[in-house]
């Protein structure tokens, strides 16, 4: 079975389209909704998404009930959420290795982890990530 690891930019433009798309998101969330590929992220993930939908919604771009049915819905995706103990260790030495925030290594550590590809809407996330042959 395919296996993705998703990150937050990734997701939010899935849902948002405040940007270009990420090649293969729709399909990749249509296929695991039918069970069809694994999804995995870090617990991160859910923090960062309602923090990028309070910005949206402070600039009144979304409102309270958007913002509330937003979450929902990304609360309901067949996520496969780590805790962030086990992904530290690796996430710091690839933060380092490739000048990332922790935030974004979380994620690439967790792609390597599982052995699968990240899908994200972050260019220097994404070229890390080819690097690492995960992308």
């Amino acid at each position: 079975m395919k296996r993705y690891v998703i990150d937050t930019s990734a997701l939010i433009r899935a849902y948002l389209r405040d940007g270009p798309e990420v090649e293969k998101v729709s399909s990749v969330l249509d296929a695991a909704a039918r069970g069809e590929c694994l999804l995995f992220a870090p617990e991160l993930l859910l923090v960062e998404f309602a923090s990028v939908l309070l910005k949206k919604q402070r600039q009144a771009l979304l409102t309270k009930a958007e913002v509330k049915a937003l979450m929902g819905d990304v609360c309901t995706l067949p996520l496969r959420l780590y805790p962030h103990a086990p992904l530290v260790g690796l996430a710091l030495e690839l933060a380092s290795e490739h000048g990332l925030s922790a935030y974004d290594a979380l994620f690439l550590a967790l792609a390597r982890l599982e052995k699968c590809p990240l899908l994200t809407a972050d260019d220097r996330l994404a070229l890390r990530a080819r690097r690492e042959g995960l992308h």
